[in-house]
């Protein structure tokens, strides 16, 4: 049977007089082939039916709000008897308009008119998440240690744990796991944790729970991407290797596998990679400066200039323009255009990182004046490194 021909049969059923089993069942139909409309009419019939019954105003509040009339859910649930449910519904619609004082207020309410454990956990993880938004850091780890400690569960360990991230109490997350985390067998957790040690700058235990986090999910890919830049030599490349054939796409990986190869005149791989890079990732500003530095590794200023011509993007980006200027400014037969550049786009470039050092590459080569005047402008507001105090 087709939609329309579905729809047609629909229309010469009475769902008013259907039991509400039969109603809730059509219901579901409905919500499931995607008619949308028709399931929010159904669900009004069964709420105008059962105005008391906290299910058939939820269902029709669930359906108000799937069409976005959030307004409308509101009226419903005003109107509704102030049931826990009813003031929860309430609660997670002011609190993700953010409003969340009225959320807090309701959610209290659902709380201490409600004894089913299940609803009070419900209703307390939705307050933590109020606290940890509004700044309330004390309210936000107590609660949430406290839903720990009455049901300790893997799920409630990771909520108190991860609100100790949140507030940046790195110490706090890693005594936390210590007192009751030991037990639980996660990479996820593992990976927070090594982060955490990596926090604190105890960087023997990062690594250690990098290794333990991979132990225990071999395709865990983030954790390669720290291995790799907290390693060196064929380690390091190991895992940011481990970490490109795992999809990730951090372009941290990328430079510091270009500097990798660059130290072992691995150029062919750097070639590959960057092959690969525009192949699999198109062109876009991320890979444009990874070419960029895996052609300055290579030593192949040709190319960079060529890319500086053929991509009106670069010069309209600082972090590109600045990055081939630098490039460029290495390689002597470079230098006059890069001397007319690094003036020309001064108010393009000031900000860039690389500048004051393409800067110093040019005079150094060229002994011009005007580059000598924009260096002691640098020197003069910004301190001997280009850093403003």
């Amino acid at each position: 049977m087709d939609i329309e021909q579905f729809l047609e049969e629909l229309k010469e059923i009475d769902f008013s007089v259907l039991d509400r089993e039969q109603q809730e069942n059509f219901r579901s139909i409905l919500f499931d082939n995607g008619l949308f409309e028709e399931c929010l009419e159904l669900s009004k019939i069964i709420y105008e039916q059962n105005k008391e019954d906290d299910d058939a105003i939820e269902g029709y509040v669930h359906n108000l709000q799937y069409l976005d009339r959030k307004d409308d859910a509101l009226v419903v649930l005003y109107n509704a008897p102030k049931t826990p449910s009813i003031l929860y519904q309430e609660g997670l619609i002011y609190m993700e308009d953010g409003l969340y004082e009225i959320a807090e207020e309701k959610f209290l309410q659902a709380r201490r008119g409600t004894d089913f454990d299940e609803a009070i956990r419900a209703i307390d993880k939705e307050l933590v998440a109020i606290y940890l938004t509004t700044g309330q850091e004390e309210k936000a780890k107590d609660l949430s240690e406290r839903i720990f400690h009455e049901e300790q569960t893997l799920e409630n360990f990771k909520i108190a744990f991860d609100n100790l991230f949140a507030l940046g109490r790195f110490d706090d997350a890693i005594e936390f796991y210590n007192q009751h985390g030991k037990g639980y067998e996660d990479a996820g957790i593992l990976f927070s944790l090594a982060f955490a040690y990596n926090q604190i700058q105890n960087l023997e235990k990062s690594k250690m729970h990098l290794l333990k986090t991979i132990a225990l999910d071999a395709d865990f890919t983030e954790a390669y991407l720290h291995l790799g830049h907290m390693s060196k030599g064929e380690e390091a490349k190991n895992y940011l290797e481990k970490y490109l054939e795992l999809q990730g796409v951090a372009m941290s990986a990328y430079l510091h596998l270009i500097s990798l190869y660059k130290d072992d005149q691995e150029y062919d791989k750097i070639r590959v990679m960057m092959q690969n890079i525009l192949t699999t990732l198109g062109l876009s500003e991320e890979t444009l400066f990874i070419t960029i530095n895996a052609l300055k590794a290579l030593y192949e200023y040709d190319k960079i200039y060529e890319l500086y011509n053929e991509h009106s993007l670069i010069k309209d980006d600082p972090i590109l323009l600045g990055a081939v200027l630098n490039a460029l400014s290495e390689e002597e037969d470079y230098i006059d255009f890069v001397e007319e550049e690094v003036v020309t786009y001064f108010n393009v470039l000031h900000d860039e990182p690389t500048y004051l050092e393409t800067l110093r590459n040019v005079y150094d080569l060229t002994a011009s004046k005007r580059v000598l005047e924009i260096i002691q402008h640098f020197e003069h507001h910004h301190g001997l490194h280009g850093h403003s105090h």
